[in-house]
């Protein structure tokens, strides 16, 4: 996954959100999907960028706690996403096409309010994925 490479491994951020930065297109990849995208702030001189390339992490594996689903009033925040979004569009695109519309509201949302997606994290059990999320205020560079 992109997501887990970009922003675990690499160290990547991101505070923005763009709506159907791509258009409408044909490709295997978006055809049928909004192409929405988070936009990306890599700071290479920061300490936490600079520990994430000296190490590899491996995947990250939490019991994420209900009250901070989808939940923008505490330090952390979490926002699930489908495990394998294309073989999802595939099978069922309109339940594909209710999973951007929900991210896109829940992203947007979080911004909004002050959040920055800074890690990407499994469940225990390695069923499902969320984007983790801090509030800018509880942020240490």
């Amino acid at each position: 996954m992109n997501a887990f490479f970009n922003i675990h491994r690499l160290g990547i951020i991101s505070v923005e959100y763009e709506r159907d930065i791509y258009g409408t297109g044909e490709s295997g990849l978006h055809k049928g999907l909004p192409t929405d995208r988070l936009i990306s702030t890599w700071k290479l001189d920061s300490d936490r960028v600079e520990k994430k390339m000296e190490k590899k992490d491996p995947s990250i594996l939490e019991d994420i706690p209900e009250e901070n689903l989808e939940n923008f009033s505490n330090d952390t925040a979490y926002i699930e996403i489908p495990k394998n979004i294309r073989a999802l569009k595939e099978t069922r695109l309109s339940e594909a096409i209710e999973w951007r519309m929900k991210t896109r509201y829940l992203f947007e949302s979080a911004f909004q309010k002050g959040y920055v997606v800074e890690d990407f994290v499994f469940s225990k059990d390695k069923q499902r994925v969320f984007y983790k999320l801090y509030n800018r205020e509880a942020i240490v560079d």
